[in-house]
């Protein structure tokens, strides 16, 4: 009797070995809604952050921030209010001249994804982006 449980015990451990591994997926509400890109000045860096959904917000470096949801919708709600999505896809000068950040937004919300980059002082850059940025810098800088 014993031999039978041992070779069944067996025979089990070689049928699930067989088995195929478990795909991860993401979940449907951790999605990336935001994608920050700074790159520039001084020290000619290059910055990247990503704003998911579900409010977890992490650097090029793998560190990261968890904010709430609220937040993250209230961001998604002020760009889109802010006609974010009708915006030209770049506010660049003609003299990208001198340690100065290039600002690169990418939003995916409602069904839409657009790209806005844009360089610090440049003239003609709608108001309203600046203020979007400044709200993107505030949530990424609470990365320690």
């Amino acid at each position: 009797m014993r031999r039978v449980w041992i070779g069944l015990l067996l025979g089990a451990i070689v049928l699930s070995a067989c088995a195929p591994a478990a795909t991860p997926t993401v979940p449907p509400e951790k999605q990336v809604v935001v994608i920050y890109e700074r790159s520039g000045g001084i020290a000619g860096r290059s910055d990247r952050w990503l704003i998911y959904s579900d409010g977890s917000i992490v650097d090029a470096q793998g560190k990261g921030v968890q904010v709430s949801v609220e937040e993250v919708n209230a961001l998604l709600t002020h760009i889109s209010n802010a006609g974010f999505f009708s915006w030209a896809e770049t506010y660049l000068p003609e003299d990208p001249c001198c340690d100065r950040y290039t600002h690169k937004l990418t939003v995916m919300a409602g069904g839409k994804s657009h790209s806005v980059t844009t360089l610090d002082g440049t003239t003609g850059t709608p108001p309203e982006l600046w203020t979007v940025l400044e709200e993107v810098q505030q949530l990424v800088s609470r990365i320690p």
